[in-house]
């Protein structure tokens, strides 16, 4: 039986783009001290860096993504990008919501496919 918290601590933030460096800033700052259990990035929040478009499926190699789920890891928290930029080998873009659990994993990959 899953455990489930009494009460959880979200933060929500609302942000100009970010590199994932001032992502994991904004993370350190906000959630650390505070005990969140779970960060909520808007659409397009993540300005990422050439590693994640260009090249097909998001995972974990791309270096900003690798870096997110380390900081949840480490923190035990669940991180949710709203949406970043995907490229596919096929030249479709899709606007793929990104949910990495407490253990840094991909939890959830949803593709939104842009018009």
């Amino acid at each position: 039986r899953p455990y489930l918290p009494l009460a959880m601590r979200v933060l929500v933030c609302q942000t100009p783009k970010l590199t994932y460096v001032q992502a994991i800033e904004l993370l350190q700052r906000e959630t650390v001290e505070c005990g969140c259990d779970l960060a909520l990035l808007p659409e397009m929040a993540l300005e990422h860096p050439p590693q994640c478009t260009c090249q097909g499926e998001l995972t974990f190699e791309n270096v900003a993504l690798h870096m997110l789920s380390r900081f949840a890891r480490q923190h035990k928290i669940y991180i949710v990008l709203g949406s970043v930029e995907e490229r596919t080998p096929f030249a479709k873009i899709y606007d793929t919501c990104i949910v990495i659990d407490r253990q840094g994993e991909l939890l959830l990959q949803y593709r939104k496919q842009s018009v």
